[in-house]
């Protein structure tokens, strides 16, 4: 799982590698534009700058429970995000 923030203050959550399933596929997937190869699969709107993000230190992806973040911005507490 890949997790960025923007100047858009939006925090986004990626999986890539997991969109296709067979080699036909994945090439259909090559041939699309760069920004259409990968998707958000999460979306959190922060509301103002992030300063960081971090993973829960237990984090696995094969442990849904484990899935957590926490993000700090300007002005804002600290929040705990359930992935």
């Amino acid at each position: 799982c890949l997790l960025t923030s923007s100047d858009d203050n939006v925090v986004r959550l990626f999986e890539p590698g997991g969109a296709a399933e067979d080699s036909s596929k994945l090439e259909e997937e090559w041939r699309l534009p760069h920004h259409d190869r990968v998707k958000s699969i999460l979306k959190v709107q922060e509301g103002e700058t992030i300063y960081d993000l971090a993973w829960l230190p237990t984090m696995t992806s094969s442990d849904p429970s484990s899935c957590c973040f926490f993000s700090t911005s300007r002005d804002n507490p600290v929040h705990v995000w359930d992935a």
